[in-house]
């Protein structure tokens, strides 16, 4: 009998680090993983969808944050996303592997945000594998 247990992480960045971690975490309305958020601020509701900007297709788990915050949470299957934001002037964030961030006043209304590939960020990638095998006769 053999036993064997491996672990691969793949990690780009801190936004992608970001949103491995929340994967772990709670889960909004829509299926899709949250931040926290603080219920004690009374906060707009914004909500929209995430899609490529050179096909127009939705993107799946799309990172996206109030900046300055800890809130936030990441696109559904079909790339939508609800947040609610708290201030006058609410800035999101929208952050993937492969595309540039993107920074973005929200507006009423169903919103669309059209990221843009980056190749320069996809040099980043770092591969980890570690693994133990034990052998039983």
């Amino acid at each position: 009998m053999m036993k064997t247990k491996w672990c691969v992480c793949i990690l780009t960045s801190a936004a992608t680090l970001a949103s491995a971690s929340m994967a772990m975490g709670a889960v909004t309305a829509s299926g899709a993983p949250a931040l926290q958020q603080d219920s004690r601020v009374k906060s707009n509701k914004f909500s929209g969808q995430v899609v490529d900007a050179k096909t127009g297709e939705p993107i799946i788990g799309v990172t996206v944050k109030v900046k300055g915050t800890n809130i936030g949470t990441v696109t559904d299957i079909d790339g939508r996303f609800s947040i609610g934001a708290a201030g006058k002037s609410p800035v999101l964030v929208f952050s993937y592997v492969g595309y540039s961030p993107q920074e973005v006043k929200p507006t009423a209304g169903n919103m669309e945000i059209r990221l843009k590939e980056d190749s320069m960020q996809l040099d980043e990638v770092v591969v980890v594998g570690f693994g133990v095998q034990k052998r039983a006769s």
